[in-house]
């Protein structure tokens, strides 16, 4: 029951890991194929029947070879663009070498050959059986101290952002329980065990996976969260500013930008621009001294009815459709993270429902 419940948690994961880094690019490229072996791996460990297949061992071992280079690759994203030069070809060499070397002594060991997936047999002092469970575990220890030294200076420098240091936080607790499987693994190669060795090394290999697999997850999230902003405020500039904006500049078409305001451009630039030019025509209608005003001044004296009269008063008409529901959630579960961009859009968006319901307060 329990491997099942590891299969099943597992393969969620690294489903999670591959909806949520679609794009393009080697970092993403590397979560991918990292967690693709990591899937594989535990597949091969966690399958009782396998265990009767000899070379399972050596592929599962080779598979975690390979994921721990790809984790010092992705370490590497980390560095300065110098850095990364000759680094990845590095670890290139270094894996092909981890692994070459771990198929020539899985070829030399004595026979009969009595290799267990999970735990170490007794190897009776044979050196070529030690060097064989040595090689995968000082790899194993190598990579970790590696990426656990790259993931604790991005997680405690405040120039990244909070979502992202936390999952490499999580992901580096995952490299902890993974350097404490390794540190027991090793004693027991050397015949110093504790109670339960072989349950307590199966529980902590189980739980490394699982938790760093939920720190990339953790990460796709922070990836999401960003492109769910940047889509809440290409909504915010259609449907709450956009509107405002069209009737402002019919109004006063000089405060509008001689550069050209692109609707695809970045929706945090075209919303911050349509804000801009919005208020200042706002500005400008509010600071008319037209005569005919005067009596709207007075009746109405603050925003966000006041600007909400006026253009009424200038226009004649309401913006076509109220606010949607769904962007006043937007709005309000995700906002705009410079919070003077989002005091400047509550603004806004009391204006036009001044404009929506101005039928009511007109009337009373």
């Amino acid at each position: 029951m329990t491997s099942v419940i590891v299969l099943t948690c597992t393969f969620s994961l690294v489903l999670v890991v591959h909806l949520i880094h679609r794009r393009p690019g080697r970092p993403g490229r590397l979560l991918r194929c990292g967690s693709d072996m990591l899937l594989a791996a535990i597949v091969l460990r966690e399958i009782d029947a396998f265990e009767a297949w000899l070379a399972a061992d050596l592929i599962m071992r080779l598979l975690l070879i390979g994921l721990q280079h790809v984790a010092v690759l992705l370490v590497l994203s980390f560095r300065d663009a110098s850095s990364e030069n000759c680094g990845p070809w590095l670890v290139y060499t270094c894996a092909a070498l981890a692994g070459l070397s771990q198929i020539a002594l899985y070829f030399s060991l004595p026979e009969p050959v009595d290799i267990a997936i999970h735990g170490f047999p007794e190897h009776g002092g044979d050196a070529v059986t030690v060097v064989y469970h040595g090689l995968y575990l000082v790899t194993m220890i190598a990579a970790a101290i590696i990426t656990l030294h790259a993931c604790a200076r991005v997680a405690l420098s405040s120039r990244h952002p909070i979502m992202a240091r936390l999952a490499l936080g999580v992901v580096g607790c995952g490299i902890v329980v993974a350097c404490a499987f390794a540190v027991l693994s090793c004693a027991h190669l050397f015949d110093r065990e504790i109670d339960n060795d072989t349950l307590v090394r199966d529980w902590l290999y189980r739980l490394s996976v699982v938790i760093i697999l939920a720190g990339f997850v953790l990460g796709g999230t922070h990836k999401g969260l960003s492109r769910l902003r940047h889509k809440v405020l290409g909504r915010l500039a259609d449907e709450v500013v956009g509107p405002l904006w069209v009737q402002v500049t019919t109004l006063h078409p000089d405060v509008v930008l001689p550069l050209p305001c692109d609707r695809h451009a970045d929706p945090r630039a075209r919303l911050t621009r349509l804000i801009i030019e919005t208020n200042d025509g706002l500005g400008l209608i509010r600071k008319d001294e037209d005569e005919a005003l005067s009596a709207i001044h007075t009746r109405h004296p603050e925003d966000p009815r006041l600007s909400a009269a006026l253009l009424l008063h200038l226009t004649g008409a309401a913006p076509p459709e109220p606010v949607k529901l769904s962007t006043r959630a937007m709005l309000r579960l995700v906002p705009p993270a410079d919070p003077m961009l989002k005091d400047a859009v509550i603004e806004l968006c009391a204006i036009r429902d001044s404009l929506d319901t101005s039928s009511e307060w007109l009337a009373a």
